[in-house]
């Protein structure tokens, strides 16, 4: 596999390169601070709405390929910096939290399937173990800065097809929240913005960018998320619906015993 020449994820790094992208760094840095804070605002979100609701926000293979990226690349890669293992360990430590409440809480979104609320614990760890190897391994073959760059946006996908598996498969939208969803697009469209701008500025080193295989994730990102808070309106509104009929329901019923009274 090809590796690019770029030869760190430092954010705050001068780093080196073509004069435009050393000169446009700082517009890469600035979108890539806002794309952190977005993220860990979501995750802050995500932790937040999981208690309050008594369920878990994200789903659960995300949540462990999540925690298993960020533990990859804040401790195993070799360009892993100061900068990094810190903003991955804040992240870490709300993931184990998201965590704690999927155990919590698996008994009653996994009522209708009781061998997995039984073992939600050993389903983790299973998960865990696979996805740890699966990004070690992956890091290994591409080196870090493909390591990183495509192992974020696949499980970037697979956090939106997760995100909105649960939904339909839910038939709710508790766990979720429309702020929860804004931040996590628009983090996730930063991480393009960056890597959009790298290639703009320095192509030799970011050719990846320009592949069809990168296309598809962007594409098949956007359909899903924008998928995601459709679906999430049209639930909302039929359990506006289904409340509004109950509540005529009651009021009827309420009159005719009055009226036999």
């Amino acid at each position: 596999m090809h590796r690019s020449h770029f030869d760190s994820f430092d954010i705050t790094s001068t780093g080196s390169g073509p004069p435009a992208y050393v000169a446009n760094k700082w517009i890469m840095d600035i979108i890539t601070l806002i794309m952190g804070t977005l993220w860990t605002v979501t995750y802050f979100l995500m932790m937040q709405q999981s208690f309050r609701a008594k369920t878990y926000s994200m789903a659960i293979f995300a949540l462990v390929g999540d925690f298993t990226w960020e533990a990859t690349y804040a401790f195993l890669s070799p360009q892993a910096c100061f900068a990094d293992q810190l903003v991955f360990t804040v992240w870490l430590l709300i993931d184990v939290g998201l965590i704690y409440a999927c155990v919590k809480h698996a008994h009653v979104e996994w009522a209708h399937a009781p061998l997995v609320a039984t073992y939600i614990k050993e389903i983790f760890l299973v998960c865990g173990i696979m996805f740890q190897a699966a990004h070690w391994t992956f890091l290994e073959t591409a080196g870090p800065a493909l390591g990183v760059f495509w192992s974020a946006f696949a499980m970037q996908i697979l956090l939106s097809v997760g995100m909105l598996a649960q939904l339909v498969m839910r038939g709710s939208t508790r766990g979720g929240t429309v702020a929860i969803w804004a931040t996590r697009y628009m983090g996730s469209n930063c991480g393009h913005a960056v890597y959009f701008l790298r290639h703009r500025f320095w192509p030799e080193a970011f050719t990846y960018v320009e592949s069809p295989f990168y296309g598809f994730i962007f594409w098949a990102h956007q359909f899903l998320d924008l998928a995601y808070i459709v679906v999430y309106f049209m639930l909302n509104k039929q359990v506006a619906a289904e409340e509004k009929a109950r509540v005529g329901a009651e009021k009827k019923a309420a009159v005719k015993q009055g009226g036999r009274g």
